[in-house]
This record gives C-alpha cells, sequence and structure tokens, in this order.
C-alpha cells in the first residue's frame, strides 16, 4: 500500500524503510524474508525533501494522546463524582453521662474486683482501699461501748434499788406516822382523863371529911358513897391495865418486827447492799421498841399490882366503914390520910401522862424526821446516780457517733458499683497505688443504657458535616477487609471544638455523636455484639466533588499562590 504526499505516490517500503533506519549506514536484518533495502543514495532529491517534511512520531503521538483526552477523559471527568469523606476516631459509649464513681477518702488500694469492660452489678465491690486503722478504731469503740453500756445498766439497777428503797421508806414513814400519832392522841387521852379524874376523887374526900364530922347516919351514907368510889377506882384500873396490856401486844409487835428488820439489815450489810448508818438506825429502832416492850411490861405489871390494891383497899374500907363506923373521929383521920393521899397519886399521875404524852411527841418528831433524812439522803444518792446516767448516756452517744462516722469511713474504703452496668474506665488497675480524696476511680455505663459512637472530628473535616448525614464505621477489633463496615448516622455535632490529643500532638476537633444501624458484626452468619469501649474510624461523607474538580485545584491553588 502507498501513500499520497503532494501529489506524488510514496511506496510503502519507502516509508517502512523511513522509520527503521537510524544512520547511513546500509542495516542488514538476519532472519527476514529478503527485502530490497533503499539507501539515501537511492531517493531523489524531491523524494528526500517530501520525507522530511513529514511530523516526527513523539509530535505525532502528544497530538493523538490529546485528541484522546479530550474527547474521553475530559467528558468523563466533568461527569463523574467522587465522595469527599472526613475521617475521626472514636469510642462506643452509652447515650448520656455515665456514672462517674470519686473517691470520698483516700489510701493505698488493697484489692481490685474487676476490670474494663466487665458487667457488673449494683452494689458489686469495684476496689478496696486499705482499712485496718479504721476497722481498729471501731473496734476500740465497740469495745469501748460494751463497757459503757455495762456501767449504764449497774447505774440503772442502782437508780431502781433507790427508787425502792426511797418509795418503801415513805411508806414505812407513813406508817410509823400513824402509828404514833395514835400513841400521842391515846397519851392525849389518858393525861385528859387523869385530869378530869382528880377534881373528882378530891372533891370526894373532902365530903368524906365533912361528913366524917357529921351523924353515925351519915357514916352509912359515906360507906354507899366509898364503895361507889372504889368500884369507879377499880375499874379505872382495870381500863388502865387493859390499855397496858394492848400497849404491851403493840409494842412487843413491834419489837418482833424490829428484830426481824435487823436480821434482814444485817443480811443486806454483809452483802454490801445498804449502808451502815442505816443497819445502824435500825438497830436504834429495834432498841427503842425492846425499851418500849419492857416498859409496856412495867406497866402492866403496875396496874395489876394497882388493881389488887384496888381491891384490897375496896374490902378494906368496906369492912372498915362497917366495923368503924362506931368510930368516926378514927374514920375521919383515916379519910384524911386517904385524901392526901389519892391527891399525891392524882398529881403523880398526871406527872406520868405528861411525861408520857411528851415521849410519844418526842419519838414522833424523832421518828419523822428520821425518815425525812433517810428519804433526803436517798433522793440525794438518786440523783447523783441520775447524773451520772445522763453523763454517761451522752457518751455513749458519742461513742455511737464515732462509731457511725469510722464505719461510714469503712464503706468508703470499699467502693461499690452504684448501678448495674459495663465498667468503661478504671484508672487503678493493681494494687498498691494511692487514691486521693475526690480522684476518679470508675466510670460505669449504666445497664441497658442507649449506645453511641463518640468520634473526636478534627476541624478541618468538619466544615460541611451536618447532622444526619451517613457515616461509615471501621472497628479496629474487627479489620473491615474481613467484617466489613457499620454504617450509621450523624445524631450531633458539638457547637464548639476542644484540643484533643491526637497521639502526635493536640488538635482542634469537634465531638460527634454517631448512631449505628445496628450493635452488631455480622460475620459468617454470626453476630458479633459490639461492647462499650470499642474503639473504631468512623468515616463521615462531607460532600460530593467532580472529578475534573481534583486537575483544576493545583492551577486553583497555584492562581490564589500569584502565579
Amino acid at each position: 500500500m502507498s501513500e499520497i504526499l503532494n501529489g506524488r505516490t510514496i511506496p510503502q517500503r519507502v516509508r517502512y524503510a523511513n522509520e527503521l533506519v537510524q544512520s547511513q549506514a546500509i542495516e542488514v536484518v538476519p532472519n527476514r524474508p529478503a527485502e530490497i533495502v533503499v539507501t539515501d543514495e537511492d531517493w531523489s532529491d524531491t523524494v528526500k525533501d517530501a520525507i522530511e517534511a513529514l511530523p516526527q512520531i513523539w509530535t505525532r503521538g502528544l497530538l493523538y494522546l490529546i485528541l484522546g483526552f479530550t474527547c474521553t477523559v475530559l467528558p468523563w471527568a466533568m461527569l463523574s463524582k467522587f465522595d469527599e469523606t472526613g475521617a475521626g476516631r472514636g469510642r462506643i459509649e452509652t447515650k448520656g453521662a455515665a456514672n462517674r464513681l470519686e473517691s470520698a477518702t483516700s489510701g493505698s488500694v488493697i484489692a481490685v474486683r474487676v476490670q474494663e469492660g466487665q458487667s457488673v452489678k449494683k452494689g458489686q465491690i469495684l476496689l478496696e482501699l486499705e482499712s485496718d486503722a479504721v476497722r481498729a478504731e471501731i473496734q476500740q469503740s465497740k469495745t469501748k461501748l460494751e463497757g459503757q453500756m455495762n456501767r449504764l445498766s449497774q447505774l440503772g439497777i442502782a437508780k431502781n434499788q433507790v427508787s425502792i428503797a426511797i418509795a418503801t421508806q415513805q411508806q414505812q414513814n407513813k406508817a410509823q406516822a400513824v402509828e404514833k400519832l395514835a400513841q400521842f392522841e391515846q397519851a392525849q387521852q389518858n393525861l385528859a382523863a387523869k385530869k378530869s379524874s382528880a377534881p373528882l376523887s378530891e372533891n370526894l374526900k373532902l365530903i368524906q371529911l365533912d361528913r366524917a364530922n357529921k351523924i353515925l347516919t351519915d357514916s352509912k351514907a359515906n360507906l354507899l358513897i366509898q364503895q361507889t368510889e372504889k368500884a369507879t377506882q377499880l375499874r379505872q384500873a382495870r381500863q388502865r391495865l387493859a390499855a397496858a396490856k394492848t400497849a404491851l401486844i403493840i409494842n412487843d409487835s413491834k419489837y418482833q418486827w424490829s428484830l426481824k428488820e435487823l436480821k434482814r439489815y444485817q443480811g443486806l450489810r454483809e452483802q454490801g447492799g445498804i449502808p451502815e448508818v442505816k443497819l445502824v438506825e435500825i438497830q436504834g429502832i429495834a432498841k427503842e421498841m425492846e425499851l418500849m416492850t419492857a416498859q409496856s411490861t412495867a406497866e402492866v405489871q403496875l396496874a395489876e399490882t394497882g388493881i389488887k390494891e384496888q381491891e384490897i383497899n375496896y374490902t378494906k374500907v368496906i369492912y372498915q366503914l362497917q366495923a368503924d363506923i362506931r368510930q368516926s373521929e378514927s374514920k375521919l383521920q383515916e379519910q384524911d390520910r386517904e385524901y392526901q393521899q389519892i391527891a399525891a397519886q392524882q398529881k403523880v399521875a398526871i406527872k406520868q401522862a405528861e411525861s408520857q404524852l411528851k415521849e410519844q411527841q418526842a419519838n414522833r418528831d424523832s421518828l419523822i424526821q428520821g425518815g425525812k433524812l433517810a428519804i433526803l439522803k436517798s433522793e440525794e444518792q438518786l440523783k447523783d446516780l441520775q447524773s451520772q446516767i445522763a453523763t454517761l448516756n451522752n457518751e455513749i452517744s458519742q461513742t455511737k457517733q464515732q462509731i457511725a462516722e469510722s464505719e461510714r469511713q469503712l464503706a468508703q474504703k470499699i467502693v461499690r458499683a452504684p448501678v448495674a452496668g459495663t465498667v468503661l474506665q478504671l484508672p487503678f488497675k493493681q494494687p498498691k497505688s494511692f487514691v486521693q480524696t475526690g480522684q476518679l476511680v470508675a466510670q460505669i455505663a449504666p445497664q441497658g443504657a442507649a449506645t453511641i459512637l463518640k468520634v473526636q472530628m478534627p476541624s478541618q473535616n468538619t466544615g460541611f458535616l451536618k447532622t444526619g448525614m451517613p457515616v461509615k464505621v471501621k472497628f479496629d477489633a474487627y479489620p473491615f477487609q474481613d467484617y466489613g463496615v457499620v454504617e450509621g448516622k450523624v445524631q450531633m455535632v458539638s457547637p464548639d471544638s476542644k484540643l484533643v490529643d491526637a497521639g502526635t500532638g493536640k488538635i482542634e476537633a469537634f465531638e460527634v455523636d454517631v448512631i449505628l444501624d445496628r450493635d452488631y458484626i455480622q460475620s459468617q452468619g454470626k453476630r458479633i455484639p459490639l461492647n462499650l469501649g470499642q474503639t473504631a474510624t468512623a468515616e463521615v461523607i462531607v460532600r460530593q466533588r467532580q472529578t475534573i474538580d481534583l486537575i483544576l485545584d493545583p492551577f486553583k491553588k497555584l492562581q490564589q499562590g500569584g502565579i
């Protein structure tokens, strides 16, 4: 085949030879069919000029390349688009704030019970701090409290005993006061009776003396009067005997009671239950009762003797009056002596009655005063016990407060999970670490809380970032070449950036919340759940650009640079 150039036909072999010739020498190509090899000398000048006027091969290739690029690549670059993405690092966290657990006290860590990523129950122990000193303080306070409670019990028993003693003493005082009042009233009646009977006896004797001077007939009347008088005296003597016997019985009963009380108080004294002064007081009462019993016995004997004397006197007077009825003068003298004797006896009896009344009054006053003193002493002892109990109750209250405070401090030494969930962060992973008060010891995501991917997006990748944009998430634990990616959407973009540590230094980054379409990785028909704390790379398609922009961007930058 030949080509036409300037109206002239150029053989194909000439063109072929022109392309292969590199020098003026003839090249022999072995193993090729025999061809006619043309040298420069075979061409005419016209042919040579025509050949030299043709374009070079590389020039034609560049022209063909430009034409091909213009016809194919340029339309494709103008019509095709590509995704511009922004990538950032993130980790799965709970939606909302996780529970930050800060230490309420300081101390060395002695045990760590959980690990990061572990699920925990509410109240489960996370870690323990050294608490030997607090436990020793609690034990010491409990021992002190036990001693205080024992002492309080003893004081309470003593208080009850003193209260019972006061009540008993008050009852005894009332009974003894009533008894002494009766004795006092009886002595008053006895004195009044003696004072009232004394004038009567004197008057009778005066009448007898007056009538002794009368006629004998008057002596008979006097006999009748004497009979009446002596009968009255005998009756009175018998009444006094009965009263003396009654007093003897009462005093003897009191004396026997005082002996029993003395024996009982001696037993209490030997046991240390009462003071010695109380025993001495009871001994005094017993001695007093013994004297009163002896006195009553003497009074009975005296009354019996008086009755006998009255009976003898009565018989004597009657017989004497009958025998001496004719001896009125002698009788007058005898009556005068009897009058003097009766008057003296009445005076003695009145003095004795007055003495007894004063004695009863003194005994009554002494008994009442002694009872009051005993009650006052017991009340003072009771007030002292009440004061000791109040002081001890205050000490017990303080000790209980100390125990409660120490137990609260002990509870703070054991860090427990406030909620059920997953441990996101555990700064202290090994024992022997020292924890300061207020320092973060754990961060727990509540169980069942919704999860999101918290992404730190560099500021240069957030110019076109908006909520609702699709996101492709590649988890570090699951290579995307084998497990693929998890898609999601941008839920929230923080209004302001902050400095974060990117490993190579601090960078400005926005916090982006990404909601995942699913919470698991699909692999070979199995679902692998995603856990809190897992890290990933999030790629957000921020916008789509034409491919030609990649070609024009360098020229735009050069233009902006002033070139």
